[in-house]
């Protein structure tokens, strides 16, 4: 049978939520966001489901926060994800950045790393939903 072999990343996993048109930008990354797994294993799709223990930006750097929102900001634009999206990092120890995915339908559960990021900057579900449901009423 063929199978296939990835090579494990050990490092921060890191998400940074994006949006299109919010704040006077036509593509805004909020700030990133630390994911933390029970014991620093890998995340289970249960743990993912339930409440996520996270942190904005938490131990990253100025520099790491830059990167990760600006390389953020270039996969949800150049693949066209839609009205917004969660864009998915692990950092090895090295300092080397490893994109994970792109999840164009995230959580957003109050301890989700979407919503918390959203709350770091003053911004509710209600701003969110009105920014997706005005941009569809536009078009």
């Amino acid at each position: 049978e063929p199978f296939m072999v990835e090579q494990y990343v050990y490092g921060k996993e890191v998400a940074v939520p994006v949006m299109n048109d919010f704040r006077n930008e036509e593509v805004y990354a909020f700030p990133a966001v630390e994911m933390h797994s029970a014991q620093n294993a890998i995340h289970t799709h249960e743990e993912r489901n339930s409440k996520e223990k996270s942190t904005v930006s938490g131990t990253l750097s100025l520099d790491q926060r830059k990167q990760l929102e600006a390389i953020a900001k270039d996969i949800h634009k150049k693949n066209n994800l839609g009205d917004f999206s969660q864009i998915e990092f692990i950092l090895d120890t090295r300092g080397g950045v490893w994109f994970i995915e792109a999840d164009t339908v995230p959580h957003l559960h109050p301890q989700s790393p979407f919503r918390k990021a959203m709350h770091a900057v003053g911004a509710t579900l209600k701003d969110f939903v009105h920014t997706v449901v005005s941009k569809k009423k536009q078009s």
